[in-house]
């Protein structure tokens, strides 16, 4: 097979994984962690410096800046601080993630002679790919302006490029080199979690073909000597060894394993019902692994897609585990482990396909040839709901018909036959317009019921006037000042960093900005004020004052 074939499926997920992310991607105001990325980004623009990341030149520890620094290069080549851009980083990542995933995939299928096969389609060249981007977890981090995104993108470059030139090509060196780079840079993006996926899929790896030396080989110490030099070389360059960095980056761990950050209900539901719908439909597919005669006679024939397997199922499995015991963790911290589930169930749906063809289960055939009607009456409630709500967006309209005529489709389709190619194609479309109903609806629905930082941006903007500058007593409300400075290019922000009634009394005629917990913490009161007006964001309340 030529090169161009692979060509000819990398446009294709480009095309599709811009369809499926990028609409209605800016509708929705910056939330949560967004705005601090974001802000930290511009200001590297603004100040030119890159090395350290800082807001308002106030050291931020908590993550090092290799996300800052890719975000600041998007800001950049754009030259637009839109949302619509902060969040096409992490769209345009994952879909090149897509890429490395298929084309380590279809050098595999090629050393297997796989696709010398004429009955190939190239929808097997493309399972990977298609898999990845339409796990809703993915999907979720692809349209957040947040780290997650470009950080899956490394760690999964490393570790597959890794598997690829070490296992499968036995070019040990080139692997570990890779590696090391690709896993430096992810240390720069989110500290040292990274390199616990890999050792969580090789130790056991390892363990199985009884090739436990290898850990102590000359291209792993490489390995890790060039990912602690990429490290090495950014801290002393931009901060020297500063105790406090390691203090920041310990206390985050200790918080994850501790359960600091979540209660326990929140932590087993995330990591229960969220996992089940995150990773859904994909994670069914290890259901086949219980035939095990069958699969493992497939295995046999392929004995690289054995070691893919092997390997992706101790990534993914021992990364759900380990998460799953550090009662403070997040779902979204095991997402550079979905290479694991993509490439597990890459080499189910190829065994279904080659081996299998159509569905012999009765039962199966009875669910397949059911769910696009289900569909349809979905779509059908989905429409109705909205006409009774009120809210007639075209785009939720559109979707809803395009989601209930392919239900249609679907089912005259599946009507003689159910072919697993189709049960694929089923599952990729009922992902694909799931989310893009739900975007539809939701993210016009939030832009016109709630956006609380634009509205209070806006209001702060009317009140003092554009080209005015406000100061910021001891607290950086990042979304506050991404609109204020940068999405409207109205204001300008100095923060105090020391704050008291002595600082506030020498700015005369000045609009100072305190939140009221910290207003009646300093002891201020009301009436030392010309101006006061309260600014209420969510639940929090600000007052705007001037002398």
């Amino acid at each position: 097979m030529k090169n161009k074939a692979f060509f000819k499926i990398a446009l294709f997920l480009v095309v599709f994984g811009g369809a499926l992310y990028l609409p209605f991607i800016g509708e929705k105001e910056l939330q949560g962690e967004e705005g601090r990325r974001v802000l930290i980004a511009l200001q590297m623009l603004e100040t030119k410096d890159f090395l350290f990341p800082k807001l308002f030149d106030t050291f931020y520890f908590l993550k090092p800046p290799g996300y800052n620094w890719f975000l600041a290069l998007w800001f950049y080549l754009f030259k637009d601080f839109s949302e619509w851009t902060a969040r096409t980083s992490s769209a345009v990542s994952l879909i090149f993630t897509s890429l490395v995933f298929t084309w380590i995939w279809i050098k595999i299928l090629k050393k297997e002679e796989i696709v010398e096969q004429k009955n190939i389609s190239w929808v097997v060249l493309g399972l990977p790919g298609l898999i990845f981007l339409t796990t809703p977890e993915v999907i979720d981090k692809a349209i957040r302006a947040e780290i997650d995104g470009f950080y899956t993108f490394l760690v999964s470059t490393s570790l597959f490029s890794w598997f690829y030139f070490y296992e499968i090509e036995k070019r040990i060196m080139v692997g570990f080199v890779l590696w090391g780079i690709f896993m430096g840079l992810a240390v720069l993006t989110k500290t040292f979690h990274a390199l616990l996926f890999f050792y969580l899929a090789w130790i056991p790896y390892l363990l199985y073909f009884k090739r436990v030396k290898e850990l102590f080989s000359i291209p792993h110490f490489l390995g890790i000597g060039i990912t602690l030099g990429i490290f090495i070389t950014w801290l002393l360059v931009s901060l020297g060894f500063d105790i406090t960095l390691f203090k920041a980056w310990l206390g985050e761990y200790q918080g994850a394993v501790s359960g600091a950050e979540v209660s326990l209900t929140q932590h087993f539901e995330a990591f229960t019902l969220d996992f089940l719908i995150g990773y859904a439909p994909w994670l069914f597919s290890f259901l086949v692994l219980k035939e095990k005669e069958s699969f493992k006679s497939f295995l046999d024939k392929h004995p690289n897609f054995f070691k893919l397997v092997l390997f992706s199922l101790f990534l993914f499995v021992f990364s759900y585990l380990f998460h799953l015991f550090c009662l403070g963790a997040r779902l979204r911290y095991m997402l550079p482990g979905v290479g694991g589930l993509v490439f597990v169930s890459s080499t189910v749906f190829l065994y279904l396909i080659l081996e299998k063809q159509r569905m012999i289960s009765k039962i199966g055939k009875i669910c397949i040839r059911f769910l696009p009607w289900f569909c349809v009456f979905l779509s059908l409630s989905f429409l109705a709901y909205l006409m009774f709500k009120g809210f007639y967006y075209w785009e939720a309209f559109l979707t809803t018909i395009l989601l209930m005529s392919g239900g249609i489709f679907f089912g005259f389709r599946f009507r003689k036959e159910v072919t697993y190619k189709g049960v694929f194609w089923f599952l990729v479309f009922c992902v694909f317009f799931i989310k893009q109903a739900y975007a539809a609806f939701y993210y016009s629905y939030h832009k016109e019921k709630f956006d609380y930082f634009r509205k209070a941006a806006k209001n702060l903007i009317l009140t003092v006037g554009k080209n005015e500058v406000i100061y910021l007593c001891e607290e950086t409300p990042h979304h506050l000042i991404y609109y204020g400075k940068y999405r409207y290019q109205a204001l300008d922000f100095i923060y105090l960093k020391n704050c008291n009634p002595d600082v506030v009394s020498k700015l005369k005629d000045r609009w100072i900005l305190i939140s009221k917990k910290r207003f009646d913490s300093l002891g201020f009161n009301e009436k030392e004020f010309n101006k006061l007006k309260i600014l209420t964001v969510r639940k929090k309340v600000y007052f705007l004052v001037k002398n």
